[in-house]
């Protein structure tokens, strides 16, 4: 039982090594993708009461009243924004983690049944335990990805079942 828990902790820190690593390569892109069309100018001096387009025009000797004017006003907000969506994705990707662990609370989790083509998971168990299963104790019976493609054993078999149904001793 221990064993079993052991490995489903290190199963689900891995998951979440996965899914931290991928949530930090889609903020990359974001950033990069942000930045991409980004201009920046540097060294225009600030004064009061003086509008920013005339000061960047000035310091940069073009005459830019063809640019977008409302993008020039927006880029001090854009980059707050970010940073308020950044952390709203953080605080959805810990909400989606808790609710997926809470959903899976009380699964069975079945290792070390052989895979089979076209087998029927509901009988694997059941041989597995040693236990009769019918059709009606049960909502779902399905096998749980490795983490890593490329291991070779065989997957997990997740039992989702209610509080109150069969206790296998």
């Amino acid at each position: 039982m221990v064993k079993e828990m052991r490995s489903e902790l290190r199963s689900e820190n891995l998951q979440l090594r996965d899914r931290v690593s991928d949530l930090t390569a889609q903020v990359h892109d974001m950033e990069q993708y942000s930045r991409r069309n980004n201009l920046e100018i540097q060294g225009v001096p600030e004064k009061n009461n003086e509008n920013l387009l005339d000061a960047v025009a000035a310091h940069v000797g073009y005459d830019i009243s063809r640019v977008d004017v409302d993008a020039i006003y927006r880029v001090p907000h854009i980059n707050p924004e970010n940073l308020q969506l950044r952390d709203r994705v953080s605080d959805l990707t810990a909400q989606v983690h808790d609710m997926e662990q809470y959903s899976r609370r009380n699964n069975l989790e079945i290792q070390g049944v052989p895979e089979k083509n076209n087998e029927n998971l509901l009988d694997a168990v059941a041989a597995h335990v040693g236990y009769d299963i019918s059709r009606v104790d049960v909502d779902a019976v399905y096998r749980v990805p490795h983490i890593n493609r490329h291991n070779s054993n065989p997957r997990s078999i997740a039992v989702p079942r209610s509080k109150d149904q069969w206790i296998i001793t």
